[in-house]
């Protein structure tokens, strides 16, 4: 279905890619970018620990991504919590697949 509307769209350059079941994902997979852009103090020195080592075999990354920060004494709400993160996201981070499939595929399409 998602290829169908690309092909009706005109375009001839296209990649269809689903990243995730959650965009939390990519943050449990960079603590270093969630600990700046939350302001939490000792959170990236985690992220060889379960569940951040292997985020996309988390079920809920959204909720454990709020019970972290709640730990640290900080806050995640959905969109201010993304905008807040996201400037701070190494995109050569490997330990989400489809985080490292999803970059891949961008380079690509942009080469």
């Amino acid at each position: 279905m998602l290829n169908q509307k690309c092909i009706d769209s005109g375009r001839t350059c296209y990649k269809v890619r689903i990243m995730c079941h959650e965009l939390e994902t990519v943050y449990l997979a960079d603590l270093n970018a969630v600990e700046q852009g939350l302001k939490l103090s000792s959170v990236a020195k985690m992220q060889e620990q379960n569940p951040y080592r292997q985020p996309d075999l988390v079920p809920n990354p959204k909720q454990i991504l709020k019970d972290l920060a709640k730990k640290h004494r900080g806050s995640y709400q959905d969109i201010a919590g993304s905008r807040s993160i996201s400037p701070y996201l190494n995109i050569e981070n490997i330990r989400s697949d489809s985080f490292k499939n999803l970059v891949l595929a961008i380079r690509n399409l942009a080469s």
